[in-house]
């Protein structure tokens, strides 16, 4: 059950931004997010979503950018596993 559980959720959206293009086909939305992380709060998180439409009205393609390194950094402290543990490793001989 531990394993279908999320690490982190959101708790608040909230959007800065809304954007259309000239010809409707794509939208922007940046959003300064407040996230929750093993029990760890991470405010603000920064996304932006832009998602493309065809001539029906379907998505055709969507992104989300955002820095993912302050989730990475909360669950490698907890759980020694992560990207970062080199780094890490290397600053406490220093």
């Amino acid at each position: 059950m531990k394993a279908n559980m999320p690490l982190y959720y959101l708790e608040e959206r909230r959007i800065l931004l809304k954007l259309i293009s000239e010809d409707g086909m794509t939208i922007m939305c940046k959003m300064k997010n407040r996230l929750n992380v093993l029990g760890t709060q991470v405010d603000p998180f920064h996304d932006t979503a832009v998602a493309t439409f065809n001539e029906k009205g379907l998505i055709t393609q969507f992104k989300l950018y955002n820095c993912r390194s302050p989730i990475i950094g909360i669950v490698q402290m907890a759980t020694g596993k992560g990207p970062y543990v080199l780094s890490a490793a290397r600053e406490e001989l220093e």
